[in-house]
């Protein structure tokens, strides 16, 4: 009631010597099963006694309509009546005493459940919102979990993204790899052959030089030849000291046609030096030719 303090709960057995002895009683399905069946023939047994009874009743009611003379003789049947109700009614007494004491003998010996029962329901309720929050933190440590899956998930997928681009990136540089050396040795190749084109061409001009400064020195003969010729002519209508002067002269114009030979020479040795060497000095010597 309101302002009255609560009463103390009743103390009984332990929760645990409960448990013991009503594991013993052992209320189990067969348990059951064989309670039902003897509650079955416990009422067949009632039907059984009632009609028994009637009978018996209409064995006694012949009985007393059968004449006094003639009842002696009916006695017998009376008697066996009466006996078979005996016997009925004690074997239906026999079973319904069995059907207890099998049922009672677990029982004596089983404390009462209430108050056990009563303490483990407040534990029960005191414990509950304990239990209510234990449950709320795994709720919450499945959620996280979850969360933790999906982002395990993700990075996942993402190794394997990058992974993949990762791949895709060699590859991209095995191949412009490839391109790049087939277009450097298609470059080589072009530059080959332009050093090729201009050695060919620098040995043309080369031997074209050579052929010209043989004409040029053929010339040369052949001019210092008439100029001596010459000399030799006009030494006959000068005086000595002119053909002198003349002979000095053709000597100096000789020397100067030998010097330009010779630069002749040079040059075109230095052009066939230039052409046997690498395509980087044919480039070189072609433009110091020049």
């Amino acid at each position: 009631c309101p302002g009255q303090p609560p009463r103390p709960m009743e103390e009984g057995p332990s929760l645990e010597l409960c448990i013991a002895v009503w594991a013993e009683v052992g209320l189990s399905a067969e348990r059951h099963a064989t309670l039902d069946n003897q509650a079955i023939s416990i009422s067949d047994n009632r039907q059984d006694s009632a009609v028994g009874r009637e009978a018996l009743k209409d064995v006694i009611k012949d009985f007393r309509d059968t004449p006094a003379e003639e009842r002696p003789r009916r006695i017998g049947v009376l008697i066996k009546a009466f006996q078979a109700e005996v016997d009925a009614l004690t074997r239906r007494q026999a079973f319904a005493e069995d059907a207890f004491l099998n049922l009672y003998r677990p029982l004596a010996d089983a404390p009462d459940p209430h108050a056990s029962l009563l303490a483990a329901a407040a534990e029960i309720g005191r414990l509950r919102p304990e239990a209510a929050a234990a449950a709320a933190a795994a709720e919450g440590l499945r959620r996280e979990l979850a969360h933790r899956d999906a982002e395990l998930a993700g990075l996942k997928s993402q190794e394997q993204t990058i992974k993949r681009l990762q791949a895709q990136l060699r590859e991209q540089e095995e191949s412009a790899a490839a391109r790049g050396g087939e277009a450097a040795a298609a470059a080589l190749r072009s530059a080959e052959e332009g050093w090729e084109r201009e050695r060919a061409a620098l040995l043309a001009a080369a031997e074209e030089a050579e052929a010209e400064g043989a004409a040029r020195i053929g010339r040369a003969q052949e001019e210092a030849a008439a100029a001596a010729r010459r000399v030799a002519e006009e030494a006959a209508l000068e005086a000595r000291g002119g053909i002198e002067q003349a002979r000095a002269a053709a000597e100096a114009e000789a020397e100067a046609l030998r010097e330009e030979l010779d630069r002749t020479a040079g040059q075109l040795r230095r052009m066939q030096a230039t052409g046997g060497g690498g395509g980087g000095g044919d480039s070189g010597g072609g433009s110091g030719s020049g």
